[in-house]
């Protein structure tokens, strides 16, 4: 599905959904709110989440979802944020989880 037109939500998913035109819509996900504790995942979260991908299907709207490092999470911050030598890895484990759980 392609659309030409669209807009980027400056709010949470369910709401930037409920208002949003049929397009696509940009939804950015934050490391620190996804992934509070080192490879434990808010499920209340994920589930707002998910609802949100699905209503905005039903209406026409095309959800992208964008995992920006707007917020490091507590625990990456303690391990020397962006210059922690493993970041890579904890940030490549994310992205792994997202395209499983929202793909």
């Amino acid at each position: 599905m392609t659309f030409a037109t669209g807009t980027t939500a400056h709010t949470p998913w369910g709401e930037a959904v409920a208002s949003a035109a049929p397009g696509w819509l940009v939804l950015r996900a934050s490391w620190a709110e996804l992934e509070p504790v080192r490879g434990e995942y808010d499920e209340g979260v994920i589930e707002r989440g998910r609802a949100a991908l699905l209503a905005g299907r039903r209406k026409g709207v095309e959800p992208v979802v964008c995992c920006h490092s707007g917020a490091l999470p507590d625990w990456q911050i303690a391990r020397e944020g962006w210059l922690d030598p493993d970041v890579g890895a904890g940030w490549g484990a994310l992205q792994l989880w997202a395209a499983e759980h929202y793909g």
